[in-house]
């Protein structure tokens, strides 16, 4: 049977080839301030701290420390969440600062 349709002489039907058209995707949102993510070691420098403290940090519950996105066992922080939480400690002890003197 394969030697039959191997020798036929038959011609193979015609196959109508189309223009490649992509797809369309969604566009990208652009990308904002908020959107900024800084790696574990540039958080490190910013607080002048080392890796096992941050380690530590992010253990802690009462210091509410941002959570990082982690992308293949590296850490990755929003700028915008490390900015308010240092706006917050700021705060604090701005408070803690203002009761102890009166």
């Amino acid at each position: 049977m394969i030697e039959v349709l191997m020798n036929s002489t038959a011609s193979a039907p015609a196959v109508e080839l189309k223009p490649y058209v992509a797809p369309d995707y969604p566009a990208q949102a652009p990308r904002g301030p908020t959107d900024v993510r800084l790696p574990s070691k540039a958080v490190t420098a910013r607080f002048g701290i080392s890796r096992r403290t941050l380690d530590r940090w992010l253990r802690d519950n009462v210091l509410n420390f941002p959570r990082p996105l982690v992308i293949n066992h590296r850490l990755y922080f929003a700028l915008a969440e490390i900015e308010a939480w240092e706006t917050a400690c700021a705060k604090r002890h701005a408070i803690a600062r203002a009761t102890e003197a009166a």
